[in-house]
């Protein structure tokens, strides 16, 4: 039984990982932004990369999905 491909997304390990590394990094690269326009924040940069990073990985998941 062969079943169509088109119009489904590949929900592989690969798909999974590329969309974490993308969250991870676009995480971290707000939370330097933020440190960027506020040097008082430097101690707390993974403070405030929690939220970025729970944003993007809740994007990401509704992109695989």
């Amino acid at each position: 039984m062969t079943e169509r491909v088109t119009g489904r997304r590949c929900r592989g390990v690969a798909t999974l990982a590329l969309a974490a590394l993308a969250a991870l990094w676009s995480a971290r690269t707000a939370a330097r932004l933020f440190v960027r326009r506020s040097p008082a924040l430097e101690d707390h940069f993974y403070l405030l990369a929690y939220p970025c990073l729970l944003m993007f990985s809740a994007f990401a998941l509704l992109n695989v999905y």
